[in-house]
């Protein structure tokens, strides 16, 4: 159409001649947006995430300057101990029981921290469950041998063969400060052609006060699958905690 009188005068392009939401993607150049342009609250305005990462969350990295995106799984590492659950011993709990194992892990270590027995100079014992869902059961009877050689005043050694128990720990004393630390590995319990293997290490406090360090080999003689673990003293309750641990597969 055209003007009837003057032409109006040519005036600047302003926000407000714009409407909302009338700019595409399309409309705007591929280097338009700068960094510069990208406000600082862009990571934390966004809801959070509460758990760790799984392997197919992707992440954005600057390579050589250009922007790529990664998998976590890549960048999480391999081969370390992952937390999986907690359990908290008392004094109206007997036993410590591990009763999943998940075939998402190779190999399971056990850290020990405060055990604190009801009896006094009691050992810290282990037991495997085997079978599933309403057929598990603790293996009670005598599949179990361990080798040990502990440190307090002197060196020792132990051993035994059809046994009703692995050996974890020396003797605890019950008194208020006395305890036992230390980690127990469980290697590959799911496989079903070998014996299971059973590693610990320890220090412990007599009951009198005395400290000292324990290192113990374990053996479940049995080709079938371990589906979990109990922690027990060979007498009274158990206080304290254990924390399980899993190594991914490779």
């Amino acid at each position: 159409m055209a003007y009837i009188g003057k032409v109006p005068a040519n005036a600047p392009l302003t926000s407000s001649d714009i409407a909302d939401g009338i700019i595409s993607t399309a409309d705007l150049a591929n280097t338009a947006v700068t960094g510069a342009k990208v406000n600082t609250d862009v990571i934390s305005a966004q809801t959070a995430l509460a758990t760790a990462p799984a392997d197919t969350d992707e992440f954005l990295v600057s390579d050589a300057g250009v922007i790529k995106r990664i998998d976590y799984s890549l960048i999480k590492g391999g081969g370390q101990w992952e937390f999986i659950s907690e359990l908290t011993g008392s004094s109206s709990i007997s036993a410590l029981d591990f009763t999943t194992l998940s075939t998402d892990y190779k190999d399971f270590c056990f850290s020990m921290q405060n055990l604190h027995p009801e009896s006094d100079n009691v050992r810290v014992y282990m037991r495997v469950f085997t079978g599933s869902g309403g057929s598990q059961a603790i293996d009670s009877g005598g599949n179990y041998g361990y080798a040990g050689i502990v440190r307090f005043d002197s060196t020792t050694t132990a051993n035994g063969d059809g046994q009703n128990q692995i050996y974890i720990t020396d003797v605890v004393g019950n008194a208020d400060t006395e305890n036992a630390a230390g980690e127990v590995f469980l290697y590959n319990p799911h496989e079903t052609t070998f014996h299971k293997l059973i590693k610990s290490h320890s220090v412990t406090m007599r009951n009198d006060d005395d400290v000292g360090i324990g290192n113990y080999a374990g053996k479940y003689v049995s080709t079938t699958a371990v589906t979990g673990v109990r922690f027990y003293f060979s007498a009274g309750e158990i206080s304290g905690k254990i924390a399980m641990y899993g190594r991914k597969r490779s």
